[in-house]
């Protein structure tokens, strides 16, 4: 919990621009009015980090986009002497841990269509794509996939990106797996240690898997924004933030990718066990996962994030969100802040926060924010 000092005054002087800002609507009203900030989501292997309602764009739409996660599958044929005891037919031996890890706690996944991929015998690969329906305001089952009850090994796993997602989506139709193939080039080459490396891996990444498939670079993306938050200490961590950009020189359009490197450290893999998988509150909202919240809430303090990250999304006219296991969770929590954030917040009733709480809240929200760019024919501002 941040300083109650500093949660007061900040909650001040937000209530003070608020205030001057009346004659034309606050700062904070003229964000709502805007579209959402994140347009579409792709996450591999992504934990669940919300209870209750799951994560939504506004109204209680389908988030536009896939969510990825992995199984290996058996075919188990029985024996005339065995049938009383064994069950023939396919059977699911491993899901990807960390896709299931947080469902035993109640956290739920985000609406948005889901891809589960699924390496039959250790040889074919089949699948089931799960669309979402925006229509129903309940919990759809899919949501709750995969079964937390379903066997999953952490150290014999199906979790890598490189080595398991990607040869596994190359077998997948075109018209399933639609742009996720191609985008989780953007989750192998967020793990490198500088934007220079970043930057090879994107323009060369055939180089990256066994397969040899294409990246992002050969549909026109180029990085050109890069941070690296570091934590010191007895346990020390890296994570790396990128911004992929592309233009339509036509129509003086840009679109971004934004990247939230995954789990590579122990530091990372605390952020879901112990307390950290407790609940907390983030950007308005309750019931989200303490490690995810806490880990986004580094990344967005970062005196990098407001230098390098902001500027470069507030050039962009549409933005997409990517990420492998925590990155995953991280892009589900960094969307449902900058997409209902605010709303969140101007609905909560302050008689039912305490002032500090609120006061994180905001800031919660407007550290990660940005003014998302109005669709217009001036190339120069790019």
């Amino acid at each position: 919990m941040k300083p109650l000092l500093l949660a007061t005054l900040f909650l001040l002087s937000s209530l003070l621009a608020s205030s001057a800002n009346a004659d034309d609507g606050s700062e904070f009203e003229l964000k709502a009015s805007e579209p959402v900030h994140v347009d579409h989501v792709y996450t591999y292997g992504a934990p669940s980090v919300v209870t209750g309602t799951p994560i939504s764009h506004p109204n209680n739409e389908c988030i536009p986009g896939i969510r990825v996660y992995n199984e290996d599958v058996d075919v188990v044929e029985c024996s005339w002497y065995e049938k009383l005891w064994c069950t023939p037919g396919k059977q699911v031996t491993n899901v990807d841990f960390a896709s299931q890890i947080n469902l035993k706690n109640g956290y739920l996944h985000p609406k948005m269509a889901t891809l589960v991929v699924r390496l039959v015998d250790g040889s074919n690969v089949e699948y089931t794509y799960q669309p979402c329906h925006s229509y129903t305001s309940s919990v759809e089952e899919y949501q709750l996939w995969p079964d937390a009850n379903l066997p999953s090994n952490m150290f014999n796993n199906n979790h890598g990106i490189a080595e398991f997602y990607i040869t596994r989506l190359a077998q997948v139709t075109d018209s399933v797996k639609g742009l996720s193939l191609q985008y989780a080039s953007v989750s192998v080459c967020v793990q490198k240690s500088s934007f220079d490396e970043v930057k090879y891996c994107i323009e060369n990444f055939e180089e990256e898997t066994a397969v040899g498939n294409e990246g992002v670079a050969h549909a026109g993306w180029e990085p050109f924004a890069y941070m690296k938050s570091e934590t010191e200490g007895m346990l020390s961590d890296s994570d790396t933030v990128i911004v992929l950009k592309k233009d339509n020189t036509s129509t003086n359009y840009r679109s971004c990718i934004i990247g939230f490197q995954g789990s590579d450290s122990l530091l990372d893999f605390s952020n879901f066990v112990s307390s950290n998988n407790e609940e907390t509150s983030y950007c308005g909202r309750y019931g989200v996962h303490t490690g995810t919240a806490n880990e986004l809430w580094h990344l967005t303090h970062d005196s990098q994030y407001a230098s390098e990250i902001v500027p470069a999304l507030e050039s962009c006219h549409e933005v997409t969100c990517v990420g492998h296991s925590l990155g995953g969770a991280l892009c589900s929590l960094f969307t449902m802040c900058a997409n209902r954030g605010l709303e969140y917040l101007q609905n909560n009733n302050d008689s039912d926060l305490m002032f500090e709480e609120d006061a994180n809240h905001w800031d919660d929200y407007n550290s990660l924010i940005w003014t998302k760019k109005s669709y217009v024919t001036d190339e120069s501002s790019w």
